[in-house]
């Protein structure tokens, strides 16, 4: 004779409500953590279009400062080929400051003041020289590799810790891959050595 339904163990009964229980349970853990998976996507995707409008306008800053650095460096250029009267040294003089205000002074402030101070060494180096120097190819004058050294300086002035990063990251090729090189007579040195050179002979002043 088959027993009625009332009549079960209830031992049973309570381990059949007990496993209802624990799936409605796990139904709702599942439901919850899908959503918190679907909130963090959708604040992912919000993320990345805010860093990515960031990015393009850094990207147009860039441009639009080498773009100018590029006219201004083009003139210094011709007035130091051109001639050397003072009434166009002092202007190539005002070029050269105004190559500076194009660009955050405060960029490099996170550098420690010890490479700072030799950075601008370096940079100071290469405006006093008087030698040709290569850039993408071309052969430019020393005031027109400084102006667009300086600008490059600036630009990536937050990605460094020693005027050895400096010489490594933006004094040894162009974006475009082109390596850069001092020309000394007939003597073609990369400026990566160069510059290296004349920093281990300021230090050793230093000391």
């Amino acid at each position: 004779m088959t027993e009625p339904p009332y009549a079960r163990n209830p031992i049973d009964n309570w381990l059949g409500r007990l496993l209802r229980l624990l799936l409605a349970c796990l139904i709702g853990m599942c439901s919850y953590f899908m959503w918190r998976v679907s909130e963090v996507v959708r604040r992912i995707e919000e993320t990345v279009v805010s860093v990515s409008t960031d990015v393009k306008q850094v990207t147009q800053t860039a441009a639009n400062m080498s773009k100018r650095v590029d006219e201004i460096a083009v003139k210094l250029d011709r007035l130091e080929t051109a001639t050397k009267e003072k009434l166009h040294l002092d202007e190539a003089r005002h070029l050269k400051d105004e190559v500076k205000s194009l660009i955050d002074d405060e960029a490099d402030r996170n550098l420690p003041a010890e490479a700072r101070k030799e950075i601008e060494y370096l940079l100071e180096k290469v405006k006093a020289s008087g030698l040709k120097f290569t850039y993408d190819d071309h052969v430019r004058s020393a005031s027109y590799y400084y102006a667009k050294l300086y600008a490059k300086y600036k630009i990536y002035a937050h990605t460094l810790d020693s005027a050895e990063d400096f010489i490594e990251r933006v004094a040894t090729r162009s974006v475009g891959g082109n390596p850069y090189s001092v020309i000394d007579g007939e003597t073609r040195t990369p400026l990566n050595k160069w510059l290296a050179k004349h920093l281990q002979e300021a230090r050793r002043q230093e000391r």
